[in-house]
């Protein structure tokens, strides 16, 4: 039972940092995703979200907000999703 205890702890100390930025990551992903979603399907009505997904290593010509980075792959997922 104590290992498990510190196997939590030390999981919540390395999950916790890292999802620090993930809601600006996911609110860009969700308004990218209707949007797109809403453009290439002609419609008024917003589609069920999928859950959002991890966010991607930036590299080189990505774009330094996360808000921005989601808000881009939304738009490619919501596009592709509207098409299917």
């Amino acid at each position: 039972m104590k290992h498990l205890t510190i196997a939590m702890a030390l999981l919540f100390c390395l999950v916790l940092p890292a999802s620090a930025d993930i809601g600006q990551f996911c609110a860009g992903y969700q308004k990218g995703y209707v949007a797109a979603y809403m453009r290439a399907a002609q419609t008024m009505a917003a589609p069920t979200m999928p859950p959002c997904p991890y966010q991607p290593a930036k590299g080189y010509g990505d774009p330094q907000s996360d808000f921005e980075q989601g808000y881009l792959l939304g738009v490619e997922d919501g596009t592709m999703a509207a098409h299917r």
